[in-house]
Protein backbone atom coordinates (compact mmCIF):
# COMPACT_ATOMS: atom_id res chain seq x y z
CA UNK A 1 0.00 0.00 0.00
CA UNK A 2 1.85 2.60 1.02
CA UNK A 3 5.48 1.85 -1.89
CA UNK A 4 2.15 2.75 -4.36
CA UNK A 5 1.31 5.62 -2.66
CA UNK A 6 4.89 7.18 -3.51
CA UNK A 7 4.35 6.93 -7.18
CA UNK A 8 1.52 9.86 -7.97
CA UNK A 9 3.38 12.02 -5.92
CA UNK A 10 6.84 11.36 -6.70
CA UNK A 11 5.67 12.18 -10.18
CA UNK A 12 3.40 15.35 -9.49
CA UNK A 13 7.37 16.64 -7.77
CA UNK A 14 9.44 15.39 -10.58
CA UNK A 15 7.35 17.01 -13.25
CA UNK A 16 7.57 20.56 -11.49
CA UNK A 17 10.90 20.85 -13.44
CA UNK A 18 9.48 20.58 -16.81
CA UNK A 19 6.37 22.82 -15.68
CA UNK A 20 8.45 26.14 -14.52
CA UNK A 21 10.77 25.64 -17.40
CA UNK A 22 7.44 25.94 -19.45
CA UNK A 23 6.47 28.93 -17.17
CA UNK A 24 9.60 30.52 -18.24
CA UNK A 25 9.69 30.52 -22.00
CA UNK A 26 7.92 33.54 -22.94
CA UNK A 27 9.89 35.32 -20.55
CA UNK A 28 13.69 33.87 -21.62
CA UNK A 29 12.15 34.55 -25.41
CA UNK A 30 11.46 38.11 -24.83
CA UNK A 31 14.38 38.60 -22.76
CA UNK A 32 16.78 37.51 -25.82
CA UNK A 33 14.84 39.91 -28.07
CA UNK A 34 15.19 42.66 -26.19
CA UNK A 35 19.50 41.16 -25.74
CA UNK A 36 19.71 40.59 -29.70
CA UNK A 37 17.50 43.67 -30.61
CA UNK A 38 20.64 46.30 -28.88
CA UNK A 39 23.58 44.06 -30.15
CA UNK A 40 25.16 46.70 -31.61
CA UNK A 41 25.49 48.72 -27.95
CA UNK A 42 27.85 45.69 -26.98
CA UNK A 43 31.19 47.65 -27.94
CA UNK A 44 34.29 45.55 -26.45
CA UNK A 45 31.57 42.88 -25.68
CA UNK A 46 30.19 45.49 -22.93
CA UNK A 47 27.31 47.39 -22.92
CA UNK A 48 26.81 51.03 -21.27
CA UNK A 49 25.56 51.33 -18.21
CA UNK A 50 22.06 52.87 -19.11
CA UNK A 51 21.65 49.81 -21.77
CA UNK A 52 22.15 47.65 -18.58
CA UNK A 53 19.93 49.16 -16.19
CA UNK A 54 17.62 49.11 -18.92
CA UNK A 55 17.36 45.22 -19.86
CA UNK A 56 17.15 44.95 -15.94
CA UNK A 57 14.40 46.85 -15.50
CA UNK A 58 12.59 45.04 -18.09
CA UNK A 59 13.40 42.21 -16.85
CA UNK A 60 11.95 42.97 -13.21
CA UNK A 61 8.36 44.05 -14.81
CA UNK A 62 8.36 40.91 -17.24
CA UNK A 63 8.66 38.83 -13.58
CA UNK A 64 6.74 41.13 -12.36
CA UNK A 65 3.76 39.24 -14.37
CA UNK A 66 4.88 35.99 -13.61
CA UNK A 67 5.18 36.02 -10.20
CA UNK A 68 2.96 39.58 -9.39
CA UNK A 69 4.63 42.56 -7.29
CA UNK A 70 2.39 42.94 -4.50
CA UNK A 71 0.18 40.33 -1.84
CA UNK A 72 -3.08 41.14 -3.97
CA UNK A 73 -1.29 40.64 -7.61
CA UNK A 74 -0.36 37.63 -6.52
CA UNK A 75 -4.11 36.26 -5.29
CA UNK A 76 -5.57 37.30 -8.21
CA UNK A 77 -3.29 35.47 -10.52
CA UNK A 78 -4.26 32.30 -9.14
CA UNK A 79 -6.65 31.88 -12.42
CA UNK A 80 -4.49 33.19 -14.79
CA UNK A 81 -2.51 31.04 -17.00
CA UNK A 82 1.12 30.75 -17.32
CA UNK A 83 1.86 32.27 -13.60
CA UNK A 84 3.86 30.91 -10.91
CA UNK A 85 0.50 31.39 -8.98
CA UNK A 86 -1.68 29.56 -11.29
CA UNK A 87 0.85 26.68 -11.25
CA UNK A 88 1.49 26.56 -7.78
CA UNK A 89 -2.58 26.32 -6.99
CA UNK A 90 -2.67 23.28 -9.79
CA UNK A 91 0.11 21.65 -8.40
CA UNK A 92 -1.09 22.30 -4.58
CA UNK A 93 -4.77 21.08 -5.81
CA UNK A 94 -3.21 17.79 -7.76
CA UNK A 95 -0.81 16.73 -4.45
CA UNK A 96 -4.11 17.25 -1.92
CA UNK A 97 -6.16 14.93 -4.37
CA UNK A 98 -2.97 12.42 -4.64
CA UNK A 99 -3.20 12.00 -0.89
CA UNK A 100 -6.86 11.84 -0.72
CA UNK A 101 -7.92 9.46 -2.94
CA UNK A 102 -5.53 6.79 -2.33
CA UNK A 103 -6.96 6.86 1.31
CA UNK A 104 -11.03 6.35 -0.29
CA UNK A 105 -9.85 4.17 -2.28
CA UNK A 106 -8.63 1.63 0.64
CA UNK A 107 -11.22 2.60 2.69
CA UNK A 108 -13.95 1.12 0.25
CA UNK A 109 -11.60 -1.62 -0.60
CA UNK A 110 -11.80 -2.75 3.08
CA UNK A 111 -15.19 -1.99 3.93
CA UNK A 112 -16.03 -4.43 1.00
CA UNK A 113 -14.38 -6.97 2.76
CA UNK A 114 -15.88 -6.54 5.94
CA UNK A 115 -18.97 -6.69 4.46
CA UNK A 116 -18.61 -9.46 2.25
CA UNK A 117 -18.07 -11.84 5.77
CA UNK A 118 -21.89 -10.80 6.31
CA UNK A 119 -21.69 -8.22 8.92
CA UNK A 120 -22.28 -4.15 9.30
CA UNK A 121 -19.42 -1.67 9.23
CA UNK A 122 -18.83 1.82 9.17
CA UNK A 123 -18.91 4.14 6.08
CA UNK A 124 -17.43 7.27 5.66
CA UNK A 125 -20.38 10.38 7.29
CA UNK A 126 -18.25 13.31 6.09
CA UNK A 127 -17.29 14.58 2.87
CA UNK A 128 -13.72 15.06 2.66
CA UNK A 129 -12.88 18.97 1.28
CA UNK A 130 -9.69 20.28 0.66
CA UNK A 131 -9.12 24.27 -0.08
CA UNK A 132 -9.51 25.02 -3.73
CA UNK A 133 -6.54 28.06 -4.33
CA UNK A 134 -7.70 28.51 -7.96
CA UNK A 135 -11.25 29.94 -5.72
CA UNK A 136 -10.23 30.76 -2.33
CA UNK A 137 -7.57 33.48 -2.34
CA UNK A 138 -7.27 33.23 1.46
CA UNK A 139 -6.39 29.80 1.77
CA UNK A 140 -3.92 29.59 4.94
CA UNK A 141 -0.72 26.97 4.98
CA UNK A 142 -0.12 25.41 8.01
CA UNK A 143 2.69 27.72 8.61
CA UNK A 144 0.14 30.39 9.24
CA UNK A 145 0.88 32.27 6.38
CA UNK A 146 -0.85 32.85 3.02
CA UNK A 147 1.22 30.96 -0.02
CA UNK A 148 0.70 34.25 -1.59
CA UNK A 149 3.14 35.57 0.28
CA UNK A 150 5.61 32.44 -0.27
CA UNK A 151 5.01 33.17 -3.81
CA UNK A 152 5.44 37.18 -3.76
CA UNK A 153 8.91 36.21 -1.53
CA UNK A 154 10.28 33.42 -4.52
CA UNK A 155 9.50 36.05 -7.12
CA UNK A 156 11.50 38.74 -5.80
CA UNK A 157 14.49 36.49 -5.23
CA UNK A 158 14.39 34.91 -8.53
CA UNK A 159 13.96 38.26 -9.46
CA UNK A 160 17.05 39.34 -7.77
CA UNK A 161 19.17 36.16 -8.79
CA UNK A 162 18.65 36.74 -12.75
CA UNK A 163 20.05 40.40 -11.91
CA UNK A 164 22.71 39.40 -10.45
CA UNK A 165 23.45 36.99 -13.59
CA UNK A 166 23.08 40.17 -16.22
CA UNK A 167 24.68 42.75 -14.35
CA UNK A 168 28.04 40.58 -13.93
CA UNK A 169 28.07 39.02 -17.26
CA UNK A 170 27.59 42.25 -19.03
CA UNK A 171 29.65 44.33 -16.70
CA UNK A 172 32.51 41.81 -18.03
CA UNK A 173 32.19 41.90 -21.26
CA UNK A 174 29.90 38.95 -23.50
CA UNK A 175 29.39 38.48 -26.71
CA UNK A 176 25.39 38.91 -27.06
CA UNK A 177 24.87 35.33 -28.42
CA UNK A 178 26.91 33.79 -25.82
CA UNK A 179 24.82 35.89 -23.44
CA UNK A 180 21.72 34.73 -24.38
CA UNK A 181 22.48 31.05 -24.50
CA UNK A 182 23.73 31.36 -21.09
CA UNK A 183 20.54 32.85 -19.91
CA UNK A 184 18.85 30.21 -21.86
CA UNK A 185 20.95 26.97 -20.03
CA UNK A 186 20.73 29.08 -16.82
CA UNK A 187 16.49 28.94 -16.98
CA UNK A 188 16.28 25.53 -17.85
CA UNK A 189 16.18 22.50 -15.86
CA UNK A 190 20.18 21.84 -16.54
CA UNK A 191 21.28 25.07 -15.44
CA UNK A 192 24.18 26.76 -16.34
CA UNK A 193 27.37 24.86 -14.69
CA UNK A 194 29.93 27.45 -16.05
CA UNK A 195 28.31 29.85 -13.44
CA UNK A 196 29.18 28.00 -10.52
CA UNK A 197 30.81 30.53 -7.85
CA UNK A 198 29.56 32.93 -9.76
CA UNK A 199 26.51 35.92 -8.82
CA UNK A 200 23.45 34.97 -8.84
CA UNK A 201 24.81 30.66 -9.20
CA UNK A 202 23.88 28.17 -11.83
CA UNK A 203 20.31 26.95 -12.02
CA UNK A 204 17.79 30.19 -12.25
CA UNK A 205 14.56 27.78 -11.56
CA UNK A 206 15.84 26.64 -8.04
CA UNK A 207 13.63 29.00 -6.18
CA UNK A 208 10.69 28.19 -8.00
CA UNK A 209 11.43 24.13 -8.12
CA UNK A 210 11.67 24.20 -3.80
CA UNK A 211 8.25 26.44 -3.61
CA UNK A 212 6.52 23.64 -5.73
CA UNK A 213 7.44 20.93 -4.16
CA UNK A 214 7.33 21.77 -0.87
CA UNK A 215 4.01 23.11 -1.05
CA UNK A 216 2.82 20.37 -3.71
CA UNK A 217 4.17 17.84 -0.53
CA UNK A 218 2.67 20.01 1.85
CA UNK A 219 -0.41 19.25 0.27
CA UNK A 220 -0.34 15.95 -0.42
CA UNK A 221 0.19 15.42 3.39
CA UNK A 222 -2.63 17.04 4.46
CA UNK A 223 -5.02 15.61 2.09
CA UNK A 224 -3.60 12.30 3.79
CA UNK A 225 -4.01 12.92 7.07
CA UNK A 226 -7.49 14.78 6.39
CA UNK A 227 -8.47 11.77 4.72
CA UNK A 228 -7.28 9.74 7.18
CA UNK A 229 -8.96 11.07 10.18
CA UNK A 230 -12.62 10.31 8.69
CA UNK A 231 -11.32 6.85 7.71
CA UNK A 232 -13.24 4.53 10.20
CA UNK A 233 -10.44 2.33 9.73
CA UNK A 234 -7.52 3.70 10.06
CA UNK A 235 -4.87 3.00 12.43
CA UNK A 236 -2.20 5.85 11.68
CA UNK A 237 -0.38 7.61 8.99
CA UNK A 238 2.94 6.03 7.95
CA UNK A 239 6.26 8.59 7.86
CA UNK A 240 8.02 6.83 4.13
CA UNK A 241 11.53 8.21 2.97
CA UNK A 242 11.66 9.49 0.08
CA UNK A 243 12.89 7.37 -3.36
CA UNK A 244 16.72 9.81 -3.50
CA UNK A 245 16.78 10.43 0.60
CA UNK A 246 20.75 11.83 0.31
CA UNK A 247 21.65 11.23 4.40
CA UNK A 248 20.59 11.18 7.59
CA UNK A 249 18.95 13.63 9.00
CA UNK A 250 15.48 13.93 10.91
CA UNK A 251 13.26 12.27 8.58
CA UNK A 252 15.28 9.18 9.14
CA UNK A 253 14.05 9.88 13.04
CA UNK A 254 10.28 10.60 11.79
CA UNK A 255 10.70 7.29 9.50
CA UNK A 256 11.76 4.94 12.17
CA UNK A 257 9.83 5.98 14.92
CA UNK A 258 7.96 4.16 16.49
CA UNK A 259 6.33 6.18 19.96
CA UNK A 260 3.19 5.11 19.91
CA UNK A 261 3.61 1.16 19.14
CA UNK A 262 1.92 1.20 15.94
CA UNK A 263 5.12 0.00 13.82
CA UNK A 264 8.14 2.27 12.51
CA UNK A 265 7.26 5.47 11.27
CA UNK A 266 3.65 5.25 12.18
CA UNK A 267 1.47 8.02 13.83
CA UNK A 268 -2.08 8.76 15.23
CA UNK A 269 -3.11 10.99 12.93
CA UNK A 270 -3.17 13.55 15.52
CA UNK A 271 0.59 13.24 16.20
CA UNK A 272 2.27 12.89 12.76
CA UNK A 273 5.35 14.81 12.51
CA UNK A 274 5.13 18.50 10.49
CA UNK A 275 5.46 17.58 7.28
CA UNK A 276 7.14 18.44 4.82
CA UNK A 277 10.44 18.70 7.43
CA UNK A 278 12.39 20.73 4.53
CA UNK A 279 12.22 22.01 1.59
CA UNK A 280 12.58 19.98 -1.37
CA UNK A 281 11.61 16.58 0.93
CA UNK A 282 10.87 13.92 -1.01
CA UNK A 283 9.20 11.54 1.95
CA UNK A 284 5.59 11.09 1.59
CA UNK A 285 2.87 9.96 4.00
CA UNK A 286 0.14 7.18 3.85
CA UNK A 287 -2.07 5.72 5.10
CA UNK A 288 -2.50 2.78 7.29
CA UNK A 289 -5.46 0.97 7.96
CA UNK A 290 -6.54 -1.98 11.00
CA UNK A 291 -6.83 -5.23 8.67
CA UNK A 292 -9.89 -6.12 7.17
CA UNK A 293 -9.74 -10.05 8.96
CA UNK A 294 -9.48 -8.09 12.37
CA UNK A 295 -12.10 -5.37 11.65
CA UNK A 296 -14.66 -8.20 10.85
CA UNK A 297 -14.38 -10.07 14.23
CA UNK A 298 -14.85 -6.53 16.26
CA UNK A 299 -17.91 -5.95 13.80
CA UNK A 300 -19.26 -9.40 15.18
CA UNK A 301 -18.02 -9.39 18.53
CA UNK A 302 -21.08 -9.39 20.82
CA UNK A 303 -21.70 -6.17 23.20
CA UNK A 304 -20.66 -6.84 26.81
CA UNK A 305 -23.06 -8.27 29.43
CA UNK A 306 -25.65 -6.21 31.35
CA UNK A 307 -24.14 -6.66 35.16
CA UNK A 308 -27.51 -6.80 37.01
CA UNK A 309 -28.63 -10.11 34.76
CA UNK A 310 -25.58 -12.00 35.35
CA UNK A 311 -25.68 -15.27 38.16
CA UNK A 312 -23.60 -14.84 41.57
CA UNK A 313 -20.69 -16.87 39.90
CA UNK A 314 -20.91 -14.95 37.03
CA UNK A 315 -20.59 -11.40 38.44
CA UNK A 316 -18.23 -12.54 40.75
CA UNK A 317 -15.49 -13.59 37.84
CA UNK A 318 -16.86 -9.95 35.51
CA UNK A 319 -15.70 -7.59 38.22
CA UNK A 320 -12.61 -9.79 40.24
CA UNK A 321 -11.26 -11.90 36.72
CA UNK A 322 -11.65 -15.09 39.76
CA UNK A 323 -13.53 -18.04 38.56
CA UNK A 324 -15.32 -19.56 41.71
CA UNK A 325 -14.23 -23.04 42.09
CA UNK A 326 -16.99 -26.02 41.57
CA UNK A 327 -16.72 -29.55 43.28
CA UNK A 328 -15.82 -32.13 40.89
CA UNK A 329 -18.23 -34.45 40.16
CA UNK A 330 -19.10 -38.03 42.35
CA UNK A 331 -17.65 -40.56 41.37
CA UNK A 332 -19.61 -44.23 39.99
CA UNK A 333 -17.85 -46.22 42.59
CA UNK A 334 -16.96 -45.12 45.77
CA UNK A 335 -13.57 -45.39 46.81
CA UNK A 336 -11.65 -45.31 50.30
CA UNK A 337 -10.57 -42.06 50.77
CA UNK A 338 -7.40 -41.01 51.21
CA UNK A 339 -5.60 -38.68 53.52
CA UNK A 340 -4.07 -36.26 51.21
CA UNK A 341 -2.96 -32.76 53.17
CA UNK A 342 -4.71 -29.93 51.15
CA UNK A 343 -3.49 -26.96 50.43
CA UNK A 344 -4.47 -23.92 52.21
CA UNK A 345 -5.23 -21.66 49.23
CA UNK A 346 -7.77 -24.89 47.77
CA UNK A 347 -9.33 -25.00 51.54
CA UNK A 348 -9.80 -21.33 50.60
CA UNK A 349 -11.16 -21.45 46.86
CA UNK A 350 -13.50 -24.67 48.33
CA UNK A 351 -14.79 -22.52 51.25
CA UNK A 352 -15.96 -19.40 48.97
CA UNK A 353 -17.31 -22.01 46.15
CA UNK A 354 -20.80 -20.89 45.06
CA UNK A 355 -21.53 -23.58 42.84
CA UNK A 356 -25.22 -24.06 44.49
CA UNK A 357 -25.94 -20.38 43.52
CA UNK A 358 -25.16 -20.78 39.70
CA UNK A 359 -28.87 -20.98 38.77
CA UNK A 360 -29.85 -17.90 40.62
CA UNK A 361 -30.63 -14.84 38.90
CA UNK A 362 -28.99 -11.79 40.45
CA UNK A 363 -31.32 -8.72 40.24
CA UNK A 364 -31.18 -8.71 44.29
CA UNK A 365 -30.02 -5.62 46.32
CA UNK A 366 -26.80 -7.75 47.24
CA UNK A 367 -25.90 -8.06 43.95
CA UNK A 368 -26.35 -4.79 43.19
CA UNK A 369 -24.21 -3.17 45.38
CA UNK A 370 -21.40 -6.09 44.69
CA UNK A 371 -22.24 -3.90 41.15
CA UNK A 372 -21.88 -0.45 42.66
CA UNK A 373 -18.48 -1.89 44.35
CA UNK A 374 -17.03 -3.03 41.50
CA UNK A 375 -13.57 -1.39 40.64
CA UNK A 376 -13.16 1.31 37.89
CA UNK A 377 -13.37 -0.28 33.92
CA UNK A 378 -9.34 -0.73 32.98
CA UNK A 379 -7.94 2.35 31.41
CA UNK A 380 -5.71 2.57 28.78
CA UNK A 381 -1.83 3.32 29.33
CA UNK A 382 -0.50 6.74 28.57
CA UNK A 383 1.02 7.28 25.60
CA UNK A 384 4.10 8.19 28.07
CA UNK A 385 3.35 5.22 29.96
CA UNK A 386 3.01 3.18 26.50
CA UNK A 387 6.87 4.70 25.61
CA UNK A 388 8.30 4.05 28.63
CA UNK A 389 7.36 0.36 27.71
CA UNK A 390 8.30 0.45 24.92
CA UNK A 391 12.28 1.54 25.84
CA UNK A 392 12.73 -0.72 28.71
CA UNK A 393 11.95 -3.73 26.73
CA UNK A 394 14.48 -2.35 24.04
CA UNK A 395 16.83 -1.88 27.28
CA UNK A 396 16.70 2.04 27.50
CA UNK A 397 15.71 3.14 31.20
CA UNK A 398 16.28 6.57 32.70
CA UNK A 399 19.64 7.03 33.33
CA UNK A 400 18.43 8.84 36.78
CA UNK A 401 17.73 5.51 37.83
CA UNK A 402 20.23 3.27 36.44
CA UNK A 403 23.12 5.77 34.90
CA UNK A 404 26.00 5.13 32.17
CA UNK A 405 28.96 3.41 33.82
CA UNK A 406 31.36 5.38 31.25
CA UNK A 407 31.26 8.18 28.59
CA UNK A 408 31.07 5.32 26.13
CA UNK A 409 28.70 4.10 27.79
CA UNK A 410 26.50 7.35 27.74
CA UNK A 411 27.28 7.99 24.13
CA UNK A 412 25.95 4.81 22.92
CA UNK A 413 22.74 5.47 24.92
CA UNK A 414 22.53 8.96 23.40
CA UNK A 415 22.46 7.15 19.90
CA UNK A 416 20.08 4.55 21.33
CA UNK A 417 17.58 7.37 21.30
CA UNK A 418 18.18 8.35 17.93
CA UNK A 419 20.93 10.91 17.98
CA UNK A 420 23.49 10.84 15.32
CA UNK A 421 26.96 12.57 16.40
CA UNK A 422 27.51 12.73 20.19
CA UNK A 423 30.93 14.11 20.85
CA UNK A 424 32.11 14.68 24.93
CA UNK A 425 35.04 16.58 24.61
CA UNK A 426 37.39 18.66 27.31
CA UNK A 427 36.00 18.94 30.57
CA UNK A 428 33.08 16.74 30.14
CA UNK A 429 32.00 14.07 33.04
CA UNK A 430 29.55 10.91 33.50
CA UNK A 431 27.35 12.80 35.53
CA UNK A 432 26.90 15.61 33.12
CA UNK A 433 26.28 12.94 30.34
CA UNK A 434 23.56 10.55 32.35
CA UNK A 435 21.88 14.24 33.41
CA UNK A 436 21.90 15.39 29.65
CA UNK A 437 20.50 12.14 28.58
CA UNK A 438 18.20 11.14 31.23
CA UNK A 439 16.96 15.25 30.22
CA UNK A 440 16.60 13.56 26.28
CA UNK A 441 14.77 10.76 27.78
CA UNK A 442 12.02 12.34 29.74
CA UNK A 443 11.69 14.43 25.98
CA UNK A 444 11.31 11.42 23.94
CA UNK A 445 8.86 9.67 26.05
CA UNK A 446 6.73 12.66 25.74
CA UNK A 447 7.27 12.06 22.00
CA UNK A 448 9.89 15.03 21.70
CA UNK A 449 13.08 13.69 19.71
CA UNK A 450 16.59 13.98 20.93
CA UNK A 451 18.38 17.12 18.94
CA UNK A 452 20.34 15.17 15.41
CA UNK A 453 23.97 16.18 17.01
CA UNK A 454 24.96 16.95 20.45
CA UNK A 455 28.08 18.14 22.10
CA UNK A 456 29.30 18.33 25.58
CA UNK A 457 32.64 20.23 25.37
CA UNK A 458 33.73 24.06 25.74
CA UNK A 459 36.30 24.01 23.34
CA UNK A 460 35.83 27.64 21.37
CA UNK A 461 32.24 28.02 23.34
CA UNK A 462 31.04 31.55 22.96
CA UNK A 463 27.53 33.03 22.12
CA UNK A 464 27.18 36.91 21.45
CA UNK A 465 30.17 37.20 23.54
CA UNK A 466 29.18 36.16 26.99
CA UNK A 467 31.70 34.57 29.29
CA UNK A 468 32.24 30.45 29.32
CA UNK A 469 30.77 30.18 32.70
CA UNK A 470 27.86 31.99 32.63
CA UNK A 471 27.02 30.33 28.91
CA UNK A 472 25.36 27.33 29.86
CA UNK A 473 23.99 25.72 26.42
CA UNK A 474 23.07 27.06 22.83
CA UNK A 475 21.28 25.50 19.40
CA UNK A 476 23.19 26.17 16.29
CA UNK A 477 20.15 26.53 13.89
CA UNK A 478 22.30 26.20 10.69
CA UNK A 479 24.06 22.96 12.20
CA UNK A 480 20.97 21.51 13.91
CA UNK A 481 23.49 20.65 16.93
CA UNK A 482 22.64 21.04 20.45
CA UNK A 483 26.32 22.34 22.86
CA UNK A 484 26.21 22.23 26.45
CA UNK A 485 29.25 23.84 27.83
CA UNK A 486 30.62 21.47 30.86
CA UNK A 487 32.33 24.63 32.13
CA UNK A 488 29.40 26.44 33.15
CA UNK A 489 28.26 27.12 36.44
CA UNK A 490 24.98 25.19 35.74
CA UNK A 491 26.52 22.51 34.37
CA UNK A 492 28.90 22.29 37.36
CA UNK A 493 26.17 22.19 39.87
CA UNK A 494 22.36 22.16 37.76
CA UNK A 495 20.62 21.28 41.19
CA UNK A 496 20.90 23.94 42.81
CA UNK A 497 21.97 26.55 39.89
CA UNK A 498 18.40 25.02 38.51
CA UNK A 499 16.33 26.24 41.52
CA UNK A 500 18.29 29.54 41.86
CA UNK A 501 17.57 30.77 38.47
CA UNK A 502 14.08 29.81 38.95
CA UNK A 503 14.03 31.48 42.57
CA UNK A 504 14.67 35.05 41.10
CA UNK A 505 12.42 34.19 37.63
CA UNK A 506 15.53 34.07 35.17
CA UNK A 507 14.18 30.58 34.20
CA UNK A 508 10.76 29.54 33.72
CA UNK A 509 11.46 26.09 36.07
CA UNK A 510 13.46 25.02 38.86
CA UNK A 511 13.84 21.44 36.67
CA UNK A 512 17.12 19.64 36.90
CA UNK A 513 16.73 19.46 33.06
CA UNK A 514 15.75 22.81 32.01
CA UNK A 515 18.65 24.08 30.30
CA UNK A 516 18.17 20.90 27.54
CA UNK A 517 13.97 21.08 27.39
CA UNK A 518 15.01 25.03 26.54
CA UNK A 519 17.75 23.65 23.77
CA UNK A 520 15.33 21.18 22.75
CA UNK A 521 12.53 23.57 22.52
CA UNK A 522 14.73 25.56 20.21
CA UNK A 523 14.75 22.94 17.46
CA UNK A 524 11.17 22.05 17.82
CA UNK A 525 10.46 25.38 17.25
CA UNK A 526 12.47 25.42 13.83
CA UNK A 527 10.99 22.20 12.62
CA UNK A 528 7.60 23.54 13.46
CA UNK A 529 8.35 27.48 12.29
CA UNK A 530 11.06 27.21 9.21
CA UNK A 531 14.17 28.82 9.13
CA UNK A 532 12.12 31.79 7.31
CA UNK A 533 9.79 32.52 10.29
CA UNK A 534 12.44 32.55 12.59
CA UNK A 535 14.19 34.88 10.71
CA UNK A 536 11.47 37.02 11.33
CA UNK A 537 10.97 36.56 14.41
CA UNK A 538 14.46 37.54 15.53
CA UNK A 539 14.19 41.19 14.19
CA UNK A 540 11.03 41.22 16.16
CA UNK A 541 11.19 43.64 19.38
CA UNK A 542 11.36 42.37 23.09
CA UNK A 543 8.30 40.56 23.82
CA UNK A 544 8.68 42.79 27.18
CA UNK A 545 7.66 45.77 25.01
CA UNK A 546 5.43 43.90 22.11
CA UNK A 547 2.37 45.40 22.19
CA UNK A 548 1.03 41.87 20.47
CA UNK A 549 2.29 40.14 24.55
CA UNK A 550 0.34 40.73 27.28
CA UNK A 551 1.80 42.52 30.32
CA UNK A 552 -0.10 40.67 32.27
CA UNK A 553 3.06 37.45 30.96
CA UNK A 554 5.56 39.84 31.87
CA UNK A 555 5.77 38.41 35.42
CA UNK A 556 4.61 35.13 34.90
CA UNK A 557 7.25 34.04 31.41
CA UNK A 558 10.74 33.95 33.13
CA UNK A 559 13.23 37.50 32.83
CA UNK A 560 15.56 35.47 29.79
CA UNK A 561 11.95 34.63 27.90
CA UNK A 562 10.97 38.24 27.59
CA UNK A 563 14.35 39.37 26.18
CA UNK A 564 13.38 37.75 22.40
CA UNK A 565 10.51 35.95 20.54
CA UNK A 566 12.99 33.00 20.63
CA UNK A 567 13.59 32.50 24.07
CA UNK A 568 9.90 33.19 24.93
CA UNK A 569 9.03 30.14 22.54
CA UNK A 570 11.85 28.32 24.28
CA UNK A 571 10.99 29.17 28.10
CA UNK A 572 7.45 28.54 27.89
CA UNK A 573 8.48 25.21 26.19
CA UNK A 574 10.88 24.24 28.80
CA UNK A 575 8.30 25.04 31.47
CA UNK A 576 5.53 23.33 30.01
CA UNK A 577 7.61 19.81 29.89
CA UNK A 578 8.94 20.53 33.64
CA UNK A 579 5.33 20.94 34.74
CA UNK A 580 4.18 24.16 34.86
CA UNK A 581 0.76 25.30 33.83
CA UNK A 582 0.43 28.28 31.33
CA UNK A 583 -2.26 30.93 31.60
CA UNK A 584 -3.87 31.73 28.16
CA UNK A 585 -2.45 35.25 28.05
CA UNK A 586 1.00 33.20 28.02
CA UNK A 587 -0.37 30.37 25.38
CA UNK A 588 -1.47 33.30 22.90
CA UNK A 589 1.79 34.93 22.57
CA UNK A 590 3.66 31.45 22.41
CA UNK A 591 1.20 30.71 19.69
CA UNK A 592 1.64 34.48 17.95
CA UNK A 593 5.81 33.65 18.05
CA UNK A 594 4.55 30.27 15.61
CA UNK A 595 5.91 28.17 18.73
CA UNK A 596 5.65 24.24 18.47
CA UNK A 597 2.98 22.03 19.81
CA UNK A 598 3.00 21.52 23.52
CA UNK A 599 2.85 17.76 24.25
Amino acid sequence: MSASLQVPLTSLLLRTDAQIETMYGPYVKGLVQQIRKNARFFQNGTPPEQLIEALIQWSNNALGQIYGKTLAEVEAMYEVPGTMANLTAQSVNNGARAGIEPVLTNAQRVLQAVQAVGVGAPTFTEIIQFPDLATSKDWIDPSGNKLAQRILQVGRDSSGQIESVLRYEMKNGIDPDLLTKKLQAFLSTRGDKSRKGKPGGFDGIHQARRLLRTETARAHGMGVVTASRLDPYNKGVKWNLGFAHPGPDECDANASNDNYSLGRGVYPTGRVPTYPNHPNCLCFLSNITTSPKILAERAARVPGPDLTQLSTDELVEHVTGFKPTTAAPAPSAPKAPKRVSTPRSTKKAATHSVETLTDKPAPTAATKQLVAAAKPPWQPPTPIEVEKRRLTGMGIHDPAEIPAASLDDAAKYARKLGMFKVTYGKGATLDMANLANSGFYQLKIRGIEPPPNFSLEAENFTVRGFSARSTAGEYNFAQRTMRLNPKSDVMRNPKEMMATQAKYNNWSSSDVHHIIYHEVGHKEHQSFAGNAVLSDLQKKIRPYYDPNISPKVRKEVSQYGMTSPLEYVAEVFAGHIAGRKWSQEVLNGYYYYRGPRLP
